[in-house]
C-alpha cells in the first residue's frame, strides 16, 4: 500500500506545476509583470527552505519546495528579460535585508536558518503586495490560491513532523494565502464588482 505522505506529496508537485503553468504562459503574453526581486528571493530562500526540510527528514513534505525552487529560478529568467520594471527604494531595502541575512547564515544553526529565510521570504513579498495594491491585475491569481493550496498538502506530507520540517510550508502557505486576499480585495475595490 502507498504511504498516503506519498501522494499528498506528488500532489503538492502536481499543483505546484500546474500553478505555474498560466502564470509563465500569462508572463510571456505580458499580462502578468511578475517583481524581479520578489522572485529571487524566493528562489534563493525556497533553496533553503528545501535543503532544511530535507535535513529534517520531512521526505514527500519536501518535494513542494523542491519545485517551487525550479519554478521561481524559471520565473526569474523570465523578469530578468523586462529589466527591473516597477522598482522602488523599499524593494532595494527588501533585496538587501535579504542579502544581509543570507550573510548570517553560516552563524545560524539548521532551524534557525530556516526561521531565517521564512522571515526574509515574507519580507520578498512586501514588492510584490505592494506592486500588487496598486496594480492587482499584474499578477495571476490562480498561481497564489494553488500554491497555497501546494504548501498545505505538503504541510500534511512531512514524514517526520518537526519545526524545521513544517516552519516551510506553513510559512509559505500563509504568505500565499496573503497574496489571494491583497488580490481579491484589490481588485473588487478597483473594479467595485466581485472577481
Amino acid at each position: 500500500m502507498t504511504d498516503p505522505r506519498v501522494l499528498l506529496g506528488a500532489a503538492s508537485v502536481a499543483l505546484g506545476v500546474v500553478a505555474l503553468v498560466p502564470y509563465l504562459r500569462d508572463t510571456l503574453a505580458g499580462r502578468t509583470k511578475p517583481h524581479l526581486f520578489s522572485w529571487l528571493i524566493w528562489a534563493v530562500l525556497t533553496a533553503v527552505g528545501f535543503a532544511g526540510q530535507m535535513r529534517a527528514g520531512a521526505g514527500p513534505g519536501a518535494w513542494a519546495a523542491g519545485v517551487t525552487v525550479a519554478g521561481c529560478c524559471t520565473v526569474v529568467a523570465l523578469a530578468a528579460r523586462g529589466g527591473l520594471g516597477y522598482v522602488t527604494r523599499l524593494d532595494w531595502w527588501c533585496l538587501a535585508g535579504g542579502g544581509c541575512a543570507l550573510a548570517l547564515w553560516p552563524l545560524a544553526g539548521p532551524l534557525a536558518a530556516v526561521l531565517l529565510a521564512e522571515v526574509v521570504s515574507g519580507v520578498g513579498f512586501v514588492p510584490t503586495v505592494a506592486k500588487s495594491f496598486v496594480r492587482p491585475w499584474d499578477e495571476t491569481l490562480s498561481v497564489y490560491v494553488l500554491a497555497a493550496v501546494k504548501f498545505g498538502l505538503a504541510g500534511v506530507a512531512v514524514r517526520r513532523w518537526s519545526a524545521l520540517g513544517l516552519l516551510p510550508p506553513v510559512a509559505d502557505g500563509l504568505m500565499e494565502l496573503l497574496m489571494v486576499v491583497v488580490l481579491v480585495s484589490r481588485r473588487r475595490v478597483l473594479v467595485g464588482v466581485p472577481v
